[in-house]
């Protein structure tokens, strides 16, 4: 049954060190059921569970949070319109693909920048863990793992921000922002909207479509986006579970 329900998802449980697993949202069980389902596949030991469930689908979050899973985030998806943008943009900033010299910069600005993700909403992650998580993610795009390309953005020379494209090619081909992050202490200087422009400028006419997520409580990247031409296209709720020693948290 397990296998049924969830899917492993190894790339998280090797960072966290925690078995990880996705719950699939086309399941019908009642809260009684998928709370067993958890804990045999926890098999007596720590694990965590995510679930990404569309926000009509209210009885299913009704079903989750009764099994023990909690609300931490509401992920909002946007595709952009293909239009002209005249957002300002700074003038010392220069965006240009990543290189080598600049991967362990990134990797530093990715572990200190973010505090939305839905692992730096969850109480039952330590910060260390949750910035962890972002400094591999952005590690696996210089390291050619994942993604299509990854762009830095310079102030006088030194790296400040990234963001990482993620696309797939064919019919309905589209383009994602994966991962954008700023260094904090540059946050509010348009250097987003340099990153963003750029990512417009070169997959715009490449794919059918370009889009993004982000998190409904992180307001200034909704606003971005949205600047730009992107328009929402749907919406998730995330929830998460832990289960330690076989039993579940909350």
């Amino acid at each position: 049954m397990m296998l049924e329900i969830f899917t492993e998802d190894s790339w998280i449980a090797a960072t966290t060190g925690v078995k990880c697993f996705n719950y699939k949202s086309n399941c019908n069980l009642e809260d009684d059921s998928l709370k067993k389902a958890m804990q045999a596949a926890a098999a007596g030991d720590d694990a965590f569970f995510y679930a990404k469930v569309p926000t009509d689908h209210l009885q299913q979050v009704s079903v989750l949070m009764k099994a023990g899973f909690f609300l931490v985030d509401t992920n909002i998806v946007l595709q952009r319109r293909f239009v002209t943008s005249s957002q300002p943009l700074p003038n010392d900033i220069d965006i240009i693909e990543a290189d080598l010299e600049h991967h362990s910069a990134l990797q530093d600005i990715a572990a200190g920048c973010f505090r939305y993700s839905r692992f730096h909403q969850d109480p039952f992650f330590p910060e260390v863990t949750a910035n962890l998580l972002k400094r591999r993610w952005v590690e696996n795009c210089c390291l050619g793992r994942r993604g299509s390309a990854l762009y830095t953005a310079l102030l006088q020379g030194r790296p400040v921000g990234f963001l990482a494209v993620l696309a797939s090619f064919g019919k309905n081909s589209v383009a994602a922002i994966d991962l954008i992050g700023v260094e904090t202490a540059y946050q509010g200087r348009g250097i987003g909207c340099a990153l963003v422009a750029r990512f417009i400028e070169d997959w715009q006419g490449r794919v059918d479509h370009l889009v993004v997520g982000t998190q409904i409580t992180n307001r200034s990247s909704l606003s971005l986006y949205l600047n730009f031409g992107f328009h929402i296209m749907n919406s998730a709720y995330v929830l998460h579970a832990h289960v330690r020693k076989g039993l579940l948290i909350k």
